[in-house]
């Protein structure tokens, strides 16, 4: 316990104007807070930048730092480029400083920190209707055990029933709903159960008290923070709704649910002045007021992500919808890119990046493809956005590497000499289906990047020492903080067993850069512990997996190393809730908190943050 909260006591540096926390912590990345002088001098926005400092101070053992200009977000960049963040937060007041003009420059300015063409630090916007809709969003947090997926005229089979991919799973579990699938009819829907197993009808969802319109349906469930569904002699899907992708038309404040043209089943999600709401085919409209942080992408809507009046969607899903990250497009989509490449990596790879991570890879692909391979459709570049903190802690449910498209291993061997190269191999092995190059490119760049190994590497080089030595796959683009494969061409193919090899040497720079830190929970990994607090329940819930049976015993400290709850529980399930009323509620404060669980000789831990 004495090592315990010796890791916890910070120290404050300060840099000119701005503050650097820096402390050994469970994570090891540079984070940069970039706000304007005029949201700065906001208490409530001021809040949110300094929490992400604290927050990511605390977390992340190379520090926060703190970066504020006046009229333009680009005077900020020599510094930047100096701090060499491993991730950017760019909080922005909504619709006057959050717009498309800020998103176009954000992408511009993430990608001019060094020389080359790609982006130098996973990014997002922090915004929200409120200031305090911002500083809810940072302090949650989303394991995805339960996805709902409202993706028009999706082929869901293509992914989840045939033989072909048999053994790959997306989701703990999930249901799909479809309106207007050319090849199976609609309505059509899906469901993916706990157990791996899966059922496809030709039917409208519905839900046990009847209803179809799923612009009631889905506010319900978010309403009541609770997935209850059961496919009679088929099996049932309990849960919170964590993950929400949505594809059809959409535009600045609205989402329709099903294509026009085709027969009409469900209304309308809307918004105004920060509400969320479903609006029905008949009735009153249903107010979204979500119970349970979640994961929204619009994964194929037009517009739905555009932030350049207060009474659009992106203000909305934050205020009311309870968004802990969102993505969306400013522009009309079509096919996207981006959208389909960011919801194929994130599910097809569960566990191994949180969305913010997901979106910068997809669009690091994007870059590839326009560079490398002379593509000059250029509209996907800089008109999608991450809302939210880009190192949230927003993981989806980890099957293990068995359950992704392909096994990915990158290994570093480290010189002899001291001013001598090291030695980098990196691998691929596709072992659940051949990969065949017809997904490859697509018109209009479609999904190919959701199959492009991709990995952020254990330290920085200097990418101007790179020499490759062996390459089993096209090309790579070796950067001094990641890796991107491209593994083959469209006509070309990989069978499912066959490992490929890229092995490359180059003089190291730093030790510390980033390293993915996913929210371990895998029976087949170490024993992890996930802590979720509901301040307006007074609870709070530790998720926990590899702990032996007997006497949990909990302990909660604050940053100073004070311990404020002591409480031993029976472990007879995945999850311990805590009731934070009375005597033990009165012990905590607002701020960052650590759990510290032990059974047996087993013992994990976990830092969360706490709200009154």
């Amino acid at each position: 316990m004495k090592r315990f909260i010796c890791l916890i006591v910070s120290v404050i540096f300060i840099i000119g104007n701005s503050a650097v926390v820096s402390m050994p912590g469970s994570d090891t990345y540079r984070y940069a807070v970039v706000i304007s002088n005029s949201a700065y001098s906001d208490a409530g926005w001021k809040a949110v930048a300094d929490a992400l400092i604290t927050k990511h101070g605390t977390l992340g053992s190379l520090g926060a730092k703190l970066f504020k200009w006046s009229s333009n977000v680009n005077e900020v960049k020599n510094d930047l480029s100096s701090f060499k963040p491993d991730y950017i937060g760019y909080v922005a007041i909504p619709a006057t400083e959050c717009n498309s003009n800020f998103v176009h420059a954000v992408h511009k300015l993430s990608r001019e920190l060094d020389s080359d063409i790609y982006a130098d630090a996973v990014y997002g916007i922090i915004t929200g209707y409120e200031a305090s809709d911002a500083m809810r969003a940072i302090n949650d947090s989303v394991l995805v055990e339960t996805a709902v997926i409202a993706h028009s005229g999706q082929d869901f089979g293509k992914f989840h029933s045939t033989s072909k991919y048999k053994g790959f799973r997306h989701f703990k579990q999930a249901f799909y709903s479809s309106e207007g699938n050319g090849k199976q009819g609609y309505p059509a829907s899906q469901y993916c159960f706990s157990d791996g197993t899966e059922y496809f009808e030709n039917k409208v969802l519905i839900n046990k008290e009847g209803e179809t319109d799923k612009a009631i349906i889905y506010p319900n469930i978010f309403n009541s923070g609770k997935i209850d569904i059961t496919v009679p002699s088929q099996g049932k899907i309990e849960g919170t709704p964590d993950f929400f992708s949505t594809s059809g038309h959409g535009n600045i404040n609205s989402w329709q649910i099903q294509f026009s043209g085709r027969p009409s089943y469900d209304g309308y999600f809307r918004c105004n002045a920060g509400q969320l709401y479903g609006s029905p085919k008949s009735g009153s409209r249903v107010n979204i007021n979500s119970k349970k942080p979640v994961i929204y992408f619009a994964t194929g809507n037009c517009l739905i992500g555009k932030p350049d009046n207060i009474n659009n969607m992106v203000y909305a899903w934050f205020h009311t919808g309870r968004a802990v990250n969102m993505f969306g497009y400013i522009i009309p989509s079509s096919y996207g890119y981006m959208g389909w490449g960011c919801y194929e990596r994130f599910v097809h790879f569960p566990g191994k990046n949180n969305p913010g991570e997901t979106f910068f890879i997809t669009n690091q692909c994007y870059l590839y493809d326009l560079e490398a391979r002379n593509h000059s459709n250029t509209q996907f570049r800089d008109n999608t956005m991450l809302y939210g903190d880009p190192k949230a802690k927003a993981y989806s449910h980890s099957f293990g590497d068995s359950a992704h498209i392909f096994m990915q291993h990158l290994n570093r061997i480290k010189a002899n000499g001291a001013n001598a190269p090291d030695t980098f191999v990196y691998t691929m092995t596709p072992h659940h289906f051949d990969l065949d190059g017809k997904i490859d490119e697509g018109s209009n760049l479609k999904v190919y990047s959701a199959f492009r190994p991709f990995e952020f590497l254990p330290v920085r080089i200097d990418a101007s020492t790179i020499n490759v030595e062996k390459n089993d796959g096209r090309n790579a683009a070796i950067t001094d903080n990641f890796v991107l494969w491209d593994i083959m061409s469209r006509t070309g193919k990989i069978q499912k067993g066959t490992t490929l090899v890229l092995r490359w040497t180059a003089k190291v720079v730093e030790e510390n850069t980033p390293i993915v830190n996913p929210i371990i929970n895998s029976k087949h990994e170490k024993p992890w512990l996930h802590v979720a607090s509901s301040p307006e329940n007074s609870r709070i819930t530790l998720k926990h997996r590899g702990l032996p049976q007997g006497i949990i015993t909990v302990r909660i400290y604050n940053a100073a190393g004070q311990r404020l709850v002591h409480t031993s529980i029976a472990n007879n399930e995945k999850h311990i809730d805590i009731d934070l009323r009375g005597d033990a509620a009165n012990n905590l404060t607002s701020g960052i908190l650590y759990a510290v669980v032990k059974c047996g000789k087993v013992t994990v831990s976990d830092t969360f943050t706490f709200l009154r």
